[in-house]
């Protein structure tokens, strides 16, 4: 520590702090307009200069402080050199009155400035004029109101690690470029806003969504999370009270997200006031009606859509559902008339045909109370375990793997852990499009000295910042990973007292590995021998290690065993337990963790408690009032057989649409068809809804009060930004309604009360109440959530599991049960993009997010576009053994030769109408990331 004196006040600081940090820590302002306190100073502006003795003024935000060193931040000199500096800057800025910072959140910083300094820069001459770039689809550009402070360029360099903002020009033509000097909308950017938010002048400010930008102070504030990925960023919304409308969003400062967010969470939340809302309930007309999809895009007669031409050539076949044309089969309804309806029918099927003639689809956007509720009601009031969700298609099998391996489902560590770490390994995993604010402290850690792993068929945008990228041929990972596991055992880099003290069965895993060879596995997956070996050498040296994969993992009918060799792999190196170590299944949705937790999931109880355990069963049997089932229910694609094998007759499904979700698709509409009765519980007319007898309009998120937990295990609370719109009715009030009717009486005041109960039945949230979550959350197991944010690393001391050691299970490759053949040469790879989220059902309706990804395409690559006479842009039709579609065709050396990547949120263009829909055994996932398909051009 060292002393000096600021403003006549005698501060001690530790060596290194700058002069900014130690007035600040005494409670003195010191000006700045190019620093922030999340980046690197760099001292461009000037503005905090101060006085320390010597012959020029220094820029505190640089200058380290010293010993007895005398410190004067505001004299007459240097208020008289602000006031040039803003005077000279202010010659060159817009017309204040029309400035769009100041109209906003009225943080423009200058602006602030110019009027505590009354300086207009009117004895000056202004600059060159400079054009403004309205290109982008939601930052608007007005170079002339850029003062070259570089916060947008360290924004976007530093924190979120795009590169894509740079300066270009000399003298008064310098101005901030984009890739050089593209403009904005035409460049790499990927719309994340934080240029905008770290601007502090009006250079780079929001496009207005929903309503104009208005100042701050005329606006309600509203924290909460944002409703997409399982990141679980917090936010702030800024809310028109007059007009129950969100006017922007922006980051909020937590341990988790620090403030970043996506394209999606800044400016994706228009979807909730769309005018397609569904505000009565519904009920299915008579026969004249046929159930499922009126439009025929979904089967591959593509209808040709005049109101939106392709090219001119009026190719592109119809987007979201046609209400006009759908909504005929429906007739409004009262709320008494539909919920008695519901009631009724379900409760017929039941008590003619038993529980588990009925199954329910729970939904991973819901909360952790609606989950609750909704697994409850079920089990109790119907008496199955026929209910599940969307982690079935996601992370099912890496449930399933860590649960045998570990003892528990969860995350080992956070993505924010990956700052400490030596080495990543990122597998399966497209982070900056499906997780991108992780992605940014995954880069941030790179840059930082962290070595990076990337291993995956695709080369994402992750790749590119990669030391080892290794481009696997699809479906070969176990194969990969039992040779990087062959060489750490061949070169003695095993952690063998870690082994010994916390692990079991190595001997097994051992003798597996040993024909695993690099030779022999790169001959399977593709990967030079030597290139596996040096991987595997800087896994197995790293002090410490995190592995976090995706979907790449977990979506194959061998998902489980892709899981297992990533676990063993943490293991036999000891990367479990400690600092920058561990285990990490990105989670897709915002609330995937929080479902399963809460129950959503057919063979466990909350919090993952069985339910072929008497024990266990009769706990929940004495908390619920009611006898419970023995028999672990059918999973989703599990029932959608049973649907249409005629076992399964009644459904509800809350918040899902697997009309577009689920695999082979033509057989999902098949399955719904051949229900007896169907209800969905939607906001929107989904795809799935065209099949429903009764359609009940629910909340979204952005209506309503509830707990969210997202991949890092923290549990948050999202609060109501808006009104329910017309009729529509809270999730959970539905559900308590509705079992009450079917003669389970569910009676609650608040989500609240719901939570409790939920927290009670567990050993994870036992110790978390809505009090205590506080405004950032926090991480569960919290054995004191009063004062501590909760355990970032688990399992230092051993593992939940009944001898408190973690299991090696081996695995050996086995090829897909789909292989490509001379009829369908291509392998087909689906996934998500940053724009756009799960069927599109919310993000379709956002006016930013699709206008900037509006359409379906199929990405191959270059050189197999020429063997085929493709060309960019070109109408293609991809056909596997189950269907075909068509769309568009883009160009790409990311995809591997002989593979296809698709979306899937795009209904014209349902990509698993192609895919296959056989189960991983143990998972109970299907391969979405695996089948054969045939590629062609689709004649002018």
């Amino acid at each position: 520590m060292i002393e000096l004196t600021i403003d006549g006040v005698r501060v001690s600081v530790a060596e290194g702090t700058t002069l900014y940090e130690a007035a600040k820590g005494a409670g003195i302002e010191i000006p700045v307009l190019c620093h922030d306190d999340r980046y690197d100073p760099v001292g461009v502006c000037r503005m905090c200069t101060v006085d320390v003795g010597e012959r020029t003024l220094a820029a505190a935000c640089v200058r380290v402080c010293e010993a007895d060193m005398e410190v004067k931040t505001r004299t007459t000199e240097i208020e008289g050199h602000r006031r040039n500096l803003v005077d000279l800057l202010m010659a060159d800025q817009p017309d204040p009155e029309s400035d769009a910072r100041e109209s906003s959140l009225g943080d423009n910083a200058l602006l602030a400035m110019a009027r505590q300094y009354d300086a207009w820069g009117s004895g000056w001459g202004p600059g060159p004029e400079r054009a403004p770039d309205t290109s982008s689809a939601v930052i608007a550009v007005d170079h002339a109101a850029c003062i070259l402070c570089d916060r947008c360029i360290r924004a976007c360099n530093d924190i979120q690690g795009n590169d894509v903002i740079g300066r270009t020009g000399k003298g008064h033509t310098a101005r901030i470029g984009f890739d050089l000097d593209a403009a904005m909308g035409a460049s790499t950017c990927v719309s994340c806003g934080e240029c905008a938010a770290a601007c502090p002048t009006g250079a780079l400010v929001d496009q207005p969504i929903a309503l104009p930008l208005r100042p701050a102070a005329e606006l309600d504030q509203v924290d909460s999370v944002c409703p997409y990925c399982g990141v679980g960023c917090a936010l702030t919304y800024h809310v028109d009270r007059a007009q129950n409308s969100i006017v922007l969003a922006e980051g909020r400062d937590s341990p988790g997200n620090q403030a970043r967010l996506c394209v999606k969470g800044r400016y994706g939340w228009d979807y909730a006031q769309h005018n397609q809302r569904l505000t009565r309930p519904l009920i299915r007309r008579d026969s004249a009606y046929p159930k499922g999809p009126l439009s025929r895009e979904l089967s591959g007669q593509h209808k040709r859509n005049k109101r939106d031409k392709r090219n001119g050539k009026g190719r592109k076949p119809g987007g979201l559902v046609d209400y006009e044309e759908v909504m005929p089969a429906f007739r409004e309804a009262s709320w008494e008339e539909a919920l008695a309806l519901v009631a009724t029918r379900l409760s017929g099927i039941r008590d003619q045909h038993g529980g588990d003639a009925l199954a329910g689809f729970g939904s991973a956007k819901c909360s952790n109370e609606e989950a609750y509720l909704f697994q409850k009601w079920i089990r109790a009031g119907w008496g199955t375990n026929n209910v599940d969700h969307c982690t079935r298609l996601c992370h099912a099998s890496s449930v399933a793997a860590l649960m045998e391996g570990i003892g528990s489902g969860a995350v080992t560590t956070t993505y924010g852990d990956a700052l400490n770490s030596e080495v990543l390994l990122i597998a399966g995993s497209n982070t900056t499009a499906n997780h991108p604010v992780a992605a940014t402290f995954f880069k941030q850690a790179q840059r930082a000295g962290t070595r990076l792993i990337v291993v995956d068929p695709r080369q994402g945008q992750m790749a590119d910042q990669a030391d080892f990228y290794c481009r696997i041929k699809p479906g070969t990972d176990v194969a990969f990973y039992n040779a990087m596991m062959h060489v750490i055992l061949d070169e003695g880099l095993a952690d063998e007292a870690y082994i010994a003290q916390h692990t079991e069965n190595f001997e097994a895993l051992q003798q597996a590995v040993v024909p695993y060879s690099p030779e022999q596995a790169a001959k399977i997956c593709g990967v030079e021998a030597e290139d596996i070996r040096e991987v595997a050498r800087a896994f197995g040296r790293a002090s410490s290690a995190i592995i976090y994969w995706g979907m790449g993992i977990s979506q194959h009918v061998y998902g489980t065993n892709n899981a297992r060799c990533l676990i063993a792999l943490a293991l036999m190196t000891g990367n479990v337990g400690k600092p920058g170590a561990g285990l990490h299944p990105l989670r897709g949705q915002n609330n995937v963790q929080g479902a399963s937790d809460s129950g959503l999931i057919p063979m466990v109880f909350p919090d993952y408690q069985s339910v072929q355990d008497k024990d266990i069963r009769e706990k929940f049997e004495q908390a619920w009032g009611t006898t419970l089932s023995p028999d672990p229910g059918l999973t989703v694609v599990e029932i959608m057989h049973a649907a249409l094998q005629g076992d399964v007759k009644g459904m509800y499904i809350m918040g899902e649409n697997p009309f577009l979700s689920d695999p082979n698709i033509n057989k999902v509409r098949k399955g719904l068809g051949n229900l007896d009765f169907l209800v969905v519980q939607d906001i929107f007319l989904t795809e799935t809804a065209e099949f429903a007898d009764v359609i009940l309009p629910a909340s979204s998120y952005m209506e309503k009060l509830g707990t969210y937990t997202n991949t890092d295990r923290r549990v948050q609370i999202g609060r109501p930004v808006l009104d329910l719109p017309g009729e529509a009715r809270l999730d959970w009030q539905i559900l308590c309604d509705l079992s009450t009717r079917m003669g389970y009486p569910m009676h609650y005041d608040s989500t609240e009360e719901v939570f409790a109960e939920f927290a009670g039945l567990t050993h994870s949230y036992s110790t978390l109440t809505y009090d205590n979550l506080g405004p950032t959350g926090k991480l569960w197991p919290n054995p004191d959530p009063e004062t501590t944010d909760g355990p970032v690393v688990l399992f230092g001391e051993g593992f939940p599991t009944a001898n408190g050691r973690a299991k090696f299970v081996p695995a050996e490759w086995t090829a897909s049960p789909e292989l490509p053949d001379a009829e369908y040469p291509f392998v087909l790879n689906t996934g998500r993009l940053l724009e756009h989220w799960h069927t599109g059902s919310m993000t379709r309706r956002s006016k930013a997010l699709d206008q900037i990804e509006p359409e379906a395409f199929a990405s191959l690559h270059p050189e197999d576009g020429a063997e085929l006479g493709i060309c960019e842009g070109d109408f293609i039709e991809v056909a596997s053994r189950r269907g075909s579609i068509r769309l568009a065709a883009r160009l790409s050396s990311r995809d591997s030769r002989g593979a296809i990547f698709i979306p899937f949120h795009f209904r014209e263009a349902a990509a698993n109408l192609l895919t296959l829909d056989e189960l991983d055994p143990d998972g109970k996932i299907p391969g979405f990331k695996f089948c054969a398909v045939r590629v062609g051009l689709v004649p002018a």
